[in-house]
């Protein structure tokens, strides 16, 4: 049961509207109900979700067989815990944020996509859902270079330029954890029309937020940190 309630938090269920989830299921001819809390976690109360999945069905979206395949996949399992331990602490910093987020992304294409592997081929590999997800004013070639610029930068504590820092650092962190979330959406065989309807509202979403929080980051000066 642990599991399901993970794959509801992993597709963005519960943040608002039901928390409790009616599911039916047959003993023999006998028809029997259980219910589901789905916000069930010692979480920080302002989660940051980017999926609209509130007024989708839950077994419109997921399949038996996609239930089947998360429930019993331990490697699913492992990226879900490296990828959103994050989430239950009450303090972690954007270069930790980053570093695991970067590490979950090779793990994934190591364990499904090619064992060997450079990291500038990893990062290239998920081009197509960075195109999907980022602002169009973004140059995609720079922003992937600039991505493992900076995990280099992180790994060998070097002071390089042309690397994210600050806020643009955390939402580096945030778009590279929604590829690895789409990317295994797929794998478990959510149907590719699906998770697009759910990463249209993302991209306007996260950009709106970065835009605002860019302009205040540059309009409330700090006294204490320049």
């Amino acid at each position: 049961m642990d599991r399901i309630k993970d794959l509801f938090y992993f597709i963005g269920f519960s943040d608002e509207g039901s928390d409790i989830y009616t599911f039916v299921y047959y003993n023999g001819r006998i028809k029997k109900y259980f219910e589901l809390f789905g916000w069930n976690y010692n979480i920080k109360p302002s989660r940051f979700t980017y999926f609209k999945t509130y007024n989708l069905n839950f077994l419109e979206l997921i399949s038996p067989n996609s239930i089947y395949e998360w429930i019993f996949n331990e490697e699913y399992q492992k990226l879900f815990k490296l990828l959103f331990e994050k989430h239950f602490l009450k303090i972690h910093h954007r270069e930790l944020s980053f570093i695991n987020s970067v590490y979950v992304l090779e793990r994934f294409h190591r364990k499904f996509i090619a064992e060997k592997s450079s990291f500038d081929k990893r990062i290239k590999y998920f081009r197509p859902l960075f195109e999907q997800l980022l602002p169009e004013r973004i140059d995609i070639n720079q922003y992937l270079n600039k991505i493992e610029q900076t995990r280099h930068n992180i790994s060998h504590f070097e002071d390089k330029s042309n690397v994210f820092k600050g806020i643009d650092l955390y939402y580096a962190s945030l778009y590279i954890e929604i590829v690895i979330v789409i990317s295994i959406l797929e794998k478990i065989g959510i149907k590719s029309e699906q998770i697009l309807s759910l990463t249209t509202f993302s991209k306007e979403h996260i950009d709106g937020m970065y835009l605002h929080n860019k302009n205040l980051e540059y309009t409330f000066p700090s006294e204490m940190f320049k």
